[in-house]
C-alpha cells in the first residue's frame, strides 16, 4: 500500500496524521453559494467578494487537499479550515475522512492570508496562504509517501468570487421585511449557523424564509451532483419525501366537498378491486387520512429486494403492503403508514379517471404556478435536480463516505411522497394556503358525516425525509413566518436546521 500524507506544514502531521492516509483542509464538500447582501450590509458584501472572503478550494492528484472557508465582517476575519484523510492504496488517492479546525487570529494584507489552527496538543500551528492572481492562491502543504516528507504548493481557487447580476441569484439574499424593519441579527445568526453546518458537513440544500409572504432570507448551499461538482441552487428540485402527503389531503378534501368522497365509507365503496377484500370492508376513507387504518407501511424487505425501476406508479406499491394483514383494528391506533397514502391516491385516481400525477398538476401545482414541481421518473432526464446522497450503507450500517441513493428510492413517487419541488415553488403553496386560495382539512377534527374542517394555515409543519432525502416547511412562525429548508442529505438535516430557525427567529418549540 502507498500511504500518502498531505499537510499543511511538518508541524500539523502531530493533528492530522493517521495509521493509514493523509488529511487535506477542507469544509465539507465547498460548494456554497452564499455572499450576505442586506440593504444595511452592501458595503460589507462588497468589500468580502473582492478582498479575501469566500470558499478557497485546493485539490492534489484530482481530489480535495485543503479548502479555507473564510468569513470578512468589516475588519474582522474568521473562517475555518477541515483537514481530508486520503489514502492511496496504488488505484489512486481517495478521501478516507475529513476534520476541521477554526481559524486562530486570520489576517490578510492584500497578498498574504496568514492564520493559526491549534493540534491536537493545544499547540498553535501558523500557516500562510499567497495570492497570486484573482480567485487564485498558492499554500504549501507537506506531502509523506512511506515516510518520505516533501512540501508542495497546492494551487487553491475562489469559489466564493464576485458574480455577475445573472448569478446572483445563488446568493444568500436578506432583504428588508415588508411592513417594518428587518432584525438582522436573527437573520446574520441563520447565515452563520447553516455556513457552521456546511463545514462540517451535516448539512447540503436551501434555506429559504419569508415573512408575510415575502422571502427576506435565501441561501443555497452544497452540491446538487458531488459526481459532476454541480452545485445546489435557490432554484435547484429537491425531493420533498412525505411533504406530498398534504397534496393529497388537499385532493382528498376537494373530491370530499364536492361530494365525490364520503370519509366514513369504506375502502371497498372506491376499490372494489383492491387485492386484500377484508380490509377493503373495514376500512374507512377517514381512518386511512388519519393513520389509524392498521395498514402498514410499503418499506420493508420487500421493497428493498426489489430493483426501484419497477416502482413508478401507484399500483405498483401494493404488493409490499395490500395482502398482508392489518397491524391492528381500525380506528382502535394510530400508527404512521405511507401505504395508506398509496391507497388515498388510488382513490384519486378512480375518481378523477386520470392518474394521480397528472391531477396534482391540475388541481395545484399547475394553477399556482408551481412551473418547477412534479414526480420526475428517475431515468429520464430532468433539468436542475438534487441528486440524494445517503451515509447508510446496504447493510444498513452508517458509513463515513457519502453515496447516491438511487438504489434506495422508487422509479417516481406516490401520494405518499417522493415528488420534487424547489424552496419558490413551496413558497407560491405556502402562500395559497394562507390566502384560502387551497385549503388543508382538519380530518381529525371534522366529526362523522359532518363538514370539513379546516386546518389552520398558519400552523402548519410538515417534513418528509428518507435516504439521501429531508425536507420541512412551516408556515405562521413566531406568528409570520414561512420557513422552508430542503436537503439532499439524511434525515435530519433539514429538520434540525428548521428547528434551529425557528429558534432564532423567537419561537419557542
Amino acid at each position: 500500500m502507498r500511504l500518502t500524507v498531505l499537510n499543511v506544514a511538518a508541524t500539523l502531521i502531530s493533528l492530522i496524521l493517521q495509521p493509514a492516509g493523509f488529511f487535506a483542509a477542507g469544509a465539507a464538500e465547498p460548494a456554497s453559494t452564499n455572499i450576505l447582501t442586506t440593504s444595511v450590509h452592501d458595503k460589507l458584501a462588497q468589500t468580502a467578494t473582492s478582498a479575501i472572503a469566500g470558499i478557497w478550494e485546493g485539490k492534489a492528484e484530482g481530489v480535495p487537499a485543503i479548502t479555507l472557508t473564510i468569513k470578512e465582517d468589516g475588519d474582522h476575519l474568521s473562517g475555518s479550515v477541515t483537514f481530508y484523510r486520503i489514502v492511496d492504496d496504488g488505484s489512486g488517492p481517495t478521501v478516507a475522512g475529513k476534520e476541521t479546525r477554526d481559524l486562530i487570529n486570520p489576517k490578510f494584507d492584500g497578498k498574504i492570508f496568514s492564520y493559526q489552527v491549534k493540534g491536537r496538543n493545544d499547540d498553535m500551528i501558523n500557516q500562510q496562504m499567497e495570492i497570486t492572481g484573482k480567485d487564485e492562491a498558492v499554500i504549501k502543504m507537506r506531502r509523506v509517501i512511506n515516510g518520505n516528507a516533501e512540501d508542495v504548493p497546492i494551487k487553491l481557487t475562489r469559489s466564493q468570487a464576485q458574480r455577475s447580476s445573472a448569478e446572483s441569484e445563488r446568493s444568500v439574499q436578506v432583504a428588508a421585511a415588508p411592513g417594518g424593519p428587518v432584525q438582522a441579527n436573527p437573520l446574520n445568526a441563520i447565515d452563520a449557523l447553516v455556513d457552521d453546518l456546511v463545514a462540517r458537513d451535516q448539512f447540503s440544500g436551501v434555506v429559504l424564509i419569508a415573512d408575510r409572504g415575502e422571502p427576506i432570507f435565501k441561501k443555497a448551499v452544497g452540491q446538487a451532483s458531488k459526481e459532476y461538482d454541480v452545485p445546489n441552487r435557490l432554484d435547484t428540485r429537491f425531493n420533498l419525501g412525505s411533504i406530498n402527503k398534504v397534496f393529497t389531503q388537499i385532493l382528498i378534501g376537494q373530491l370530499t366537498a364536492e361530494g365525490k368522497v364520503a370519509l366514513d365509507d369504506h375502502l371497498d365503496k372506491y376499490l372494489p378491486d383492491y387485492p386484500n377484500r377484508e380490509v377493503a370492508a373495514q376500512v374507512t376513507v377517514r381512518q386511512l387520512l388519519n393513520m389509524t387504518s392498521g395498514i402498514g407501511d410499503f418499506f420493508g424487505p420487500e421493497f428493498q429486494a426489489t430493483p426501484k425501476d419497477r416502482i413508478r406508479d401507484l399500483k405498483d406499491y401494493l404488493p409490499f403492503f395490500a395482502a398482508k394483514p392489518l397491524l391492528f383494528s381500525p380506528g382502535t391506533k394510530s400508527q404512521y403508514s405511507n401505504g395508506s397514502y398509496v391507497i388515498l391516491g388510488l382513490i384519486i385516481e378512480k375518481i378523477a379517471g386520470r392518474s394521480y400525477y397528472d391531477w396534482v398538476k391540475e388541481r395545484i401545482s399547475g394553477p399556482l404556478g408551481m412551473k418547477d414541481t412534479g414526480f420526475f421518473e428517475a431515468e429520464y432526464p430532468a433539468f436542475n435536480i438534487a441528486s440524494g446522497y445517503t451515509r447508510n450503507g446496504s447493510d444498513g450500517r452508517k458509513q463515513d463516505r457519502w453515496r447516491n441513493n438511487v438504489y434506495t428510492r422508487p422509479a417516481r413517487g406516490s401520494s405518499a411522497g417522493g415528488g420534487y419541488s424547489t424552496a419558490g415553488d413551496l413558497l407560491k403553496f405556502a402562500n395559497a394556503l394562507h390566502s384560502g386560495r387551497l385549503t388543508v382539512p382538519n380530518f381529525a377534527a371534522t366529526p362523522a358525516g359532518g363538514r370539513l374542517s379546516q386546518r389552520d394555515p398558519d400552523g402548519l409543519g410538515i417534513a418528509g425525509g428518507a435516504p439521501g432525502i429531508n425536507a420541512a416547511l412551516d408556515t405562521g412562525v413566531a406568528g409570520r413566518y414561512v420557513v422552508i429548508v430542503l436537503s439532499n442529505y439524511d434525515p435530519p438535516s433539514a429538520i434540525d436546521v428548521a428547528k434551529q430557525v425557528r429558534r432564532l427567529l423567537g419561537q419557542t418549540d
